[in-house]
């Protein structure tokens, strides 16, 4: 979250199915909200909070499979992420640059991945 902060992006950490917490966000005044939450339960509630109360924003959920891709996009987002497949669309487009199998380029997407995860 303090890699987000220092962009300029609001981040916020909390429990998803606390109408409470979710009462406390800006909700209302986002544009985008972009949810990373691991259960597809909470992510439900908290998408049908935001139509509620935003229903213009953004909404950008994920999954790490498709069991409720159809219940997500039912209460409002408008993308799903699947990692998985996102993941293996990045990586064919790498091998469509010649990038693939060239260590240096791995190298490089290691040292940003690292710094990503470290918030650096």
């Amino acid at each position: 979250m303090a890699h987000f902060n220092k962009l300029g992006i609001r981040s916020f950490f909390g429990d998803a199915s606390d109408i409470e917490f979710l009462r406390s966000l800006p909700i209302t005044t986002a544009n985008t909200i972009i949810s990373t939450i691991p259960s597809p339960e909470d992510q439900l509630v908290l998408i049908n909070f935001a139509r509620k109360y935003n229903p213009k924003a953004v909404i950008v959920a994920s999954l790490y499979h498709k069991k409720y891709l159809d219940s997500l996009y039912a209460a409002g987002a408008d993308y799903v992420i699947l990692p998985h497949l996102l993941g293996g669309a990045w990586a064919s487009e790498l091998v469509a640059k010649g990038e693939f199998s060239r260590r240096s380029a791995w190298s490089k997407y290691r040292r940003q991945q690292t710094r990503d995860l470290n918030g650096s």
